[in-house]
């Protein structure tokens, strides 16, 4: 998705699934990539990870109980930089 002022591009998006099954893979934005993985045999989003051109900038993982409930969220920013929520 191209987004243009005129006949210029100033900006876009792009999208990848997974091969397997349609599952969102990957999301990319003016050099950010957001990158999915997914529970076993389910699709609820495990960890999403942020990358900034070429560096990894966040990491999120999502903890989930027996039948699939979100019960934690944990970011982390950087190697010392981490905040969790239950």
């Amino acid at each position: 998705l191209d987004l243009k002022d005129g006949a210029a591009t100033i900006g876009g998006q792009t999208w990848g699934y997974t091969a397997s099954n349609p599952r969102l893979q990957t999301v990319s934005a003016s050099g950010v990539t957001a990158t999915y993985g997914y529970l076993t045999n389910s699709d609820a989003v495990e960890t999403v990870t942020m990358n900034d051109g070429g560096a990894i900038s966040l990491v999120r993982t999502n903890s989930y109980d027996a039948i699939t409930r979100l019960i934690s969220v944990n970011n982390q920013v950087g190697p010392n930089v981490s905040s969790s929520h239950n």
